[in-house]
Protein backbone atom coordinates (compact mmCIF):
# COMPACT_ATOMS: atom_id res chain seq x y z
CA UNK A 1 0.00 0.00 0.00
CA UNK A 2 1.74 3.31 -1.06
CA UNK A 3 1.00 5.91 1.63
CA UNK A 4 0.21 9.61 0.99
CA UNK A 5 2.11 12.15 3.34
CA UNK A 6 -0.45 12.97 5.90
CA UNK A 7 -0.77 9.23 6.47
CA UNK A 8 3.15 8.67 6.05
CA UNK A 9 3.68 10.91 8.62
CA UNK A 10 0.88 9.36 10.76
CA UNK A 11 2.83 5.91 10.75
CA UNK A 12 6.50 7.23 11.57
CA UNK A 13 4.96 9.33 14.28
CA UNK A 14 2.39 6.58 15.70
CA UNK A 15 4.92 3.87 15.37
CA UNK A 16 7.63 5.66 16.62
CA UNK A 17 5.96 7.20 19.76
CA UNK A 18 2.90 5.33 20.64
CA UNK A 19 3.38 1.41 21.35
CA UNK A 20 -0.04 0.76 21.41
CA UNK A 21 -0.08 -1.31 18.05
CA UNK A 22 1.69 -2.84 15.72
CA UNK A 23 2.87 -1.83 12.91
CA UNK A 24 0.88 -3.84 10.44
CA UNK A 25 -2.39 -2.71 12.13
CA UNK A 26 -1.29 0.72 11.43
CA UNK A 27 -1.42 -0.01 8.00
CA UNK A 28 -4.46 -1.34 7.55
CA UNK A 29 -5.89 0.78 10.02
CA UNK A 30 -4.88 3.34 7.16
CA UNK A 31 -6.23 1.37 4.62
CA UNK A 32 -9.33 1.33 5.92
CA UNK A 33 -9.88 4.84 6.40
CA UNK A 34 -9.67 4.92 2.55
CA UNK A 35 -13.09 3.45 2.48
CA UNK A 36 -16.23 3.47 4.01
CA UNK A 37 -16.84 -0.08 4.72
CA UNK A 38 -12.88 -1.03 5.72
CA UNK A 39 -13.86 0.86 9.01
CA UNK A 40 -16.32 -1.89 9.76
CA UNK A 41 -14.38 -4.39 8.92
CA UNK A 42 -11.33 -2.27 10.74
CA UNK A 43 -13.42 -2.17 13.76
CA UNK A 44 -14.95 -5.81 13.87
CA UNK A 45 -11.38 -7.71 13.43
CA UNK A 46 -9.36 -4.72 15.63
CA UNK A 47 -11.73 -3.40 18.22
CA UNK A 48 -9.48 -2.94 20.59
CA UNK A 49 -7.59 -0.59 18.40
CA UNK A 50 -9.58 1.56 16.47
CA UNK A 51 -10.69 4.10 18.84
CA UNK A 52 -7.53 4.93 19.71
CA UNK A 53 -6.20 5.10 16.27
CA UNK A 54 -9.48 7.10 15.39
CA UNK A 55 -9.20 9.31 17.84
CA UNK A 56 -5.46 9.92 17.60
CA UNK A 57 -5.66 10.02 13.54
CA UNK A 58 -8.69 12.62 14.20
CA UNK A 59 -6.53 14.87 16.29
CA UNK A 60 -3.12 14.57 13.84
CA UNK A 61 -5.53 15.54 10.88
CA UNK A 62 -7.20 18.54 13.00
CA UNK A 63 -3.43 19.65 13.68
CA UNK A 64 -2.24 19.88 10.43
CA UNK A 65 -5.39 21.26 8.84
CA UNK A 66 -4.83 23.95 12.07
CA UNK A 67 -1.03 24.48 11.04
CA UNK A 68 -2.29 25.22 6.79
CA UNK A 69 -4.72 27.93 8.23
CA UNK A 70 -2.50 29.36 10.77
CA UNK A 71 1.37 29.56 9.14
Amino acid sequence: MKLTPTEQAFFDIYSGCIPQCDDHIILIFLESERSDDGQDSFYEKYSEYYSHLKDTYIAFEAGIEYGRKNP
